[in-house]
């Protein structure tokens, strides 16, 4: 498999080390809601106010919406900024974010997929952080 370089200026390397400092709290339940339709994948996450969420890598673009909330986020190159529902955004290959939600928010993202199980979709869409370099 192919490996995603570091993203400049170690960003990269810092979201994962925070990445590991948020794995050492208490961990918060957020309801996941995956569902494969018409040669799509679509995946809701409803996470409560007030927690951090370092999300996953992924490899290809795609869209996201956020339809209920208020979340700061920070994106490499972008830095923070605060996103209200309701909001349609692109993801961009090699994205990693750190979400901070302000209030109760549902996150969705949608991919196109010709793989018929969740676990395959997965396997398509997230980069396995062994295959980072940092």
């Amino acid at each position: 498999m192919k490996q995603v370089k570091k993203q400049k200026g170690d960003i990269l390397q810092q979201v994962h080390a925070f990445e590991s400092l948020v794995r050492q709290c208490d961990q918060v339940e957020c309801p996941v809601r995956e569902r494969l339709v018409g040669g799509q994948y679509l995946r809701e996450c409803t996470m409560p106010a007030g927690i951090m969420v370092v999300s996953k890598m992924h490899k290809c673009e795609h869209p996201f919406f956020v339809t209920k909330g208020k979340v700061s986020v920070f994106t490499e190159g972008k830095g923070w900024e605060l996103i209200e529902a309701p909001f349609t955004g692109i993801t961009q290959p090699g994205t990693k974010r750190i979400l901070y939600t302000h209030e109760d928010t549902i996150w969705t993202t949608v991919h196109r997929t010709d793989k018929e199980t969740i676990e395959e979709v997965i396997n398509e869409i997230i980069v396995n952080d062994k295959n980072i370099e940092q």
